[in-house]
C-alpha cells in the first residue's frame, strides 16, 4: 500500500496544476495560457535528469531509497505552490519571487516523478509474477489516474464550494495543500516497506563477483525484451536491444558507484542500450500525449472557449472513472497477448482517434461533441499498463531504474512536456494541428513496437 498511496499522491500532486491553468495564469502570469503552459513543461526538463539520477540511485542504493526520495520531494514542492505570493495579489516584486519560487517547484515535481517511474515499475516488475506481470503493472496506471480523478474531484469541489471569484483570489491554494496529511503518511509508510528480493539478490552478485550469467538478465526471470506471444517472455538480451553481459553490467555499476562517476555510468548506459532507448521514447509517445496534451489541455481549451469549468471537469471527471474500470481488465490483456502487440494496438487506436476526435470537440467547444470527446480521449487509452511495462522490459535488473528513468521520463517529456506547448502554437496554424499531433504520437508508439518487433526476430 504505500507504494500505491504514495503513487496515487504523486499524480494527483502533479495534476493539479493543470486543472488550475486559469488561476495559475491570472495570478502569476497577467493571463498569459503559453506562459502558464511553459511553467507546466518545466517539469518534464527536469524528468529525465530525476529519472536518470533517482534511477542511478535506485540500481546502486535500492528501489526503496529512490521511492522514498521521490515522495518527500513532491510534498514539498506541492505545498511549497499552494503558499506562494503572486503577482495579483502581492504586486509586482512579490509576484515575480512567486513566479521563480513556482519555476523551482515544478522543477522539482519533475526530478520527483521521474525518479518514481523508475523506483516504483523496477520494484513492481521484479517482484510480480511473471505471468501476471500486466495486471501488476496496471495497478500503476490505476493509481496515477486516481490521483488524477482526486486532483479534478478537488478542483471542482472548490470551486462549487468558494465559488469563481473566491477560487481565483485565494481558493486555487487549497487543492495543493490538502495533500499534505496523506502524503505524510504515504513518507511514513514508504520507510518501512521491504526492498526487493531480485535487487538484493542483484547486489550480492555484485559483492560477491560470482554467479553471473551469460545473459543480461539471467538473475531475474521477470526481465524480458517486449514479446509479441502469449507465453512467455522474450530474455532482455535479445538480438538488436541487447546490453552486456550481466557481469559486464555489473562491473559497470560497482565501478561508477566506487567512483562516485554517476555521469560515467549513465554514459556507458547510453553506450550499451542505445536502441532500447530509442524504442523506449517512442514507445511512450502516444501515452505522454493522451495524458498531458489530450486529458489535460483539451480540458483547458473548452473552458478557455466557451464550455463551463464545471461541465468541463464533470466531463472528465466521469471519463477518468471509465478508465479506472478499463485498467485491470487492459492488464490481463496484456498478460495473454504480449506487451509488445498490445503496444501496437495502443498506437494504432490512438492514430485513428486523434484527429477526428480533436476536430468535432474543436468544432464545437461549449457543446455534446466536446463532452463526447473529452470520454473519448480518456478511455481511448485502455492499454495504459503498456508503456510502463513495455519499458521496463527492455533493460536488466543491473541497469533497469537507470534505463526506466532515462528512457521513459526522456520520452514523456519530449512529447508531453512540449506537448501543450506545441498545441498552443498550432492553433495559429490551423484548427486541426493539436489534432494531428495527437494522431502523429500513435504512430510513433505504433512504429516504435514494431521495431522492436523486427530487431527481436
Amino acid at each position: 500500500w504505500p507504494l500505491l498511496l504514495g503513487n496515487i499522491l504523486e499524480w494527483y500532486e502533479f495534476a493539479v496544476y493543470g486543472f488550475l491553468a486559469a488561476e495559475v495564469k491570472a495570478n502569476f502570469f497577467d493571463g498569459s495560457a503559453l506562459l502558464t503552459w511553459l511553467v507546466f513543461a518545466v517539469t518534464f526538463f527536469a524528468r529525465p535528469l530525476g529519472g536518470a539520477t533517482l534511477g542511478w540511485i535506485a540500481d546502486r542504493w535500492g528501489r526503496r531509497a529512490a521511492v522514498n526520495i521521490t515522495i518527500a520531494g513532491m510534498l514539498v514542492a506541492t505545498v511549497g505552490q499552494g503558499l506562494l505570493p503572486t503577482r495579483r495579489s502581492n504586486g509586482p516584486v512579490l509576484g515575480a519571487a512567486g513566479v521563480a519560487l513556482l519555476v523551482v517547484f515544478r522543477f522539482v515535481q519533475g526530478l520527483s516523478a521521474g525518479g518514481e517511474i523508475s523506483g516504483m515499475i523496477a520494484y513492481m516488475v521484479e517482484s510480480a509474477p511473471v505471468e501476471r506481470l500486466g495486471l501488476v503493472i496496471a495497478l500503476v496506471p490505476l493509481t496515477g489516474s486516481v490521483g488524477g480523478l482526486l486532483a479534478n474531484g478537488s478542483v471542482q469541489q472548490f470551486t462549487y464550494w468558494l465559488g469563481t471569484e473566491r477560487m481565483l483570489d485565494w481558493g486555487w491554494r487549497l487543492p495543493f495543500i490538502v495533500c499534505l496529511l496523506p502524503g505524510l503518511v504515504s513518507v511514513w509508510g514508504r520507510q518501512r516497506f521491504p526492498e526487493s528480493e531480485l535487487f538484493l539478490e542483484e547486489m550480492r552478485l555484485r559483492r560477491g563477483g560470482t554467479g553471473a550469467a551469460a545473459t543480461p538478465d539471467s538473475a531475474s526471470p521477470n526481465s524480458a525484451s517486449p514479446n509479441f506471444d502469449s507465453e512467455a517472455a522474450v530474455p532482455a538480451g535479445a538480438p538488436g536491444v541487447a546490453g552486456p553481459s550481466a557481469k559486464d553490467e555489473r562491473g559497470a555499476m560497482c565501478g561508477a558507484a566506487g567512483g562516485g562517476a554517476m555521469a560515467a555510468a549513465t554514459a556507458g548506459f547510453l553506450r550499451n542500450y542505445w536502441r532500447a532507448v530509442l524504442v523506449a521514447i517512442g514507445a511512450v509517445a502516444a501515452h505522454a500525449v493522451l495524458s498531458y496534451v489530450a486529458n489535460v489541455w483539451c480540458v483547458s481549451f473548452l473552458i478557455a472557449h466557451g464550455m463551463p469549468a464545471s461541465s468541463a471537469l464533470t466531463a472528465s471527471l466521469v471519463a477518468k472513472a471509465v478508465t479506472l474500470c478499463v485498467s485491470l481488465p487492459s492488464g490481463w490483456l496484456t498478460d495473454i497477448f504480449g506487451v509488445g502487440m498490445m503496444t501496437i494496438v495502443y498506437g494504432v487506436v490512438t492514430m485513428l482517434v486523434g484527429l477526428p476526435t480533436w476536430m468535432a470537440m474543436s468544432a464545437d467547444p461549449s457543446g455534446v461533441a466536446a463532452v463526447l470527446g473529452i470520454s473519448v480521449f480518456f478511455v481511448a487509452p485502455l492499454l495504459l499498463a503498456n508503456p510502463f511495462l513495455f519499458c521496463a522490459e527492455l533493460f536488466p535488473t543491473a541497469s533497469r531504474g537507470l534505463g526506466l528513468g532515462f528512457a521513459f521520463n526522456f520520452g514523456v517529456g519530449l512529447f508531453g512536456g512540449f506537448g501543450g506547448v506545441v498545441a498552443q502554437a498550432t492553433l495559429h496554424l490551423g484548427r486541426s494541428g493539436p489534432g494531428i499531433l495527437i494522431s502523429a504520437s500513435g504512430f510513433i508508439t505504433a512504429g516504435a513496437a514494431l521495431l522492436a518487433l523486427h530487431w527481436e526476430r
